[in-house]
Order: structure tokens, then sequence, then C-alpha cells
């Protein structure tokens, strides 16, 4: 059960991706711009309310700290979507004792990420490269997590057997 479970989740995290990539650039830019415009205001007014600053920053200062971190931002949620799309996929293999486990998982990981990019020709979108490195980085820094904790509970378990 907890093996069709994990497929499950995976399966959804993968449509998840793909869902994002159908809306075309200019929709998709104009969506982060306007949360990273809710954000700035947000974080704006409370620094108001707590009398940080004299006044909350205008809409004009807002509209232009938005676009400057539209790309950023952008990059980072890339990274975000493989990272967590890596330790989704590490997840499943595991159940199955996978040998070599992170190099399959950072195959798998990369390979739908450039399946993603090619996804995004037919939407009016670009296929960049870029977004498949940014994309791989997020993964790198999964498997490197995961290694970690897996190297805390080795640690813990010797420490406890001593």
């Amino acid at each position: 059960m907890i093996k069709i479970f994990r497929i499950i989740i995976l399966v959804l995290w993968m449509l998840v991706i793909f869902t994002f990539s159908q809306s075309n650039g200019e929709k998709s830019s104009g969506r982060s711009i306007g949360i990273l415009k809710n954000i700035v205001t947000n974080i704006s007014d409370g620094l108001y309310k707590i009398k940080l600053i004299k006044e909350p920053i205008s809409d004009a200062k807002v509209q232009k700290i938005a676009n400057n971190l539209n790309y950023p931002a952008r990059k980072i949620m890339h990274m975000s979507e493989y990272f967590i799309l890596a330790l989704l996929i590490y997840n499943v293999l595991v159940l199955y004792g996978i040998k070599k486990i992170y190099l399959i998982t950072f195959v798998l990981s990369v390979l739908y990420a450039i399946s993603d990019e090619i996804h995004q020709l037919f939407t009016s979108r670009t296929c960049s490269i870029i977004d498949v490195l940014v994309d791989s980085i997020g993964i790198l820094v999964a498997l490197f997590f995961i290694y970690s904790v897996n190297k805390l509970k080795i640690r813990r378990v010797k420490h406890s057997n001593i």
C-alpha cells in the first residue's frame, strides 16, 4: 500500500509540474509578478505598522521591486519544483532496493526536466537549457540533503549501539 501511495504522490507532483508548464510565458510571468507584488506590499504594510518605515512603499516602487525579483524568484521556483521531484523519485526507488539510487534519481529527474522544457515548446514558451541547469541544481541539492540525512541516521545507529 505504501508503494502505491508514494507512486501516486510522485505522479501527482509530475502533473503539477506539467500543469505549470501549460500556461504561456507571459501569463506565467504575470502570475509570479502578481504574487511578488502581494508579498512586497504585505511586507511594506507590516513594516509600516510596526513603525520600521515612515510610509508604505508606493505602488510604482512595489511594481519595480516585483519586476526585479521576478527572474530570480522564477528560477528559485524551478529549483524547488525539482528538489521536490527528486525527493519523491528517491522515495519511490528506495522501496525497491535500487542500487546506485542517487545516480538513477538524478538521471530520472533530469530527464523529466528535459521533457518539461520540450513540452514548453508546444505551449508558446521557450525551451531553455538554463532552466534544465537550474532544475539540476535543485535535484543535486535534494540528493545532498537525502545523503546527509542518511549519514546522520547511520551515525545515530552506530552511537546507540555503543
